[in-house]
């Protein structure tokens, strides 16, 4: 599957293993480019759901059509699905505090 960022700092996030946000430790930072290559390496949703350690899932109410995948027991990688022409690409939005 495809990935595209939907900001900079994500993208540097996960093109530089040097750099981790304000806020952000090392860990949580390894833990994010971990499940980007596995998004990358997925070949569907499908593939996505059955990694039952992602703990995916499909939002709803005002984050309806969004996505998240689990980086660590507190912080999910936010993201909507495209249509690409060879298939979906995964826009990731975010990296969100869930507690």
């Amino acid at each position: 599957m495809l990935v595209r960022f939907a900001d900079d700092e994500l993208r540097r996030l996960y093109d530089d293993e040097s750099y981790h946000p304000k806020g952000m430790d090392r860990a949580l930072a390894k833990a994010f480019r971990k499940k980007v290559a596995i998004l990358e390496a997925a070949e569907n949703e499908l593939v996505l759901r059955q990694m039952r350690s992602l703990n995916f899932k499909k939002l709803k109410g005002k984050s309806a059509g969004q996505y998240s995948i689990r980086l660590n027991d507190q912080w999910r990688l936010i993201f909507v699905f495209l249509d690409g022409g060879s298939g979906k690409i995964a826009l990731l939005i975010e990296v969100v505090d869930y507690h």
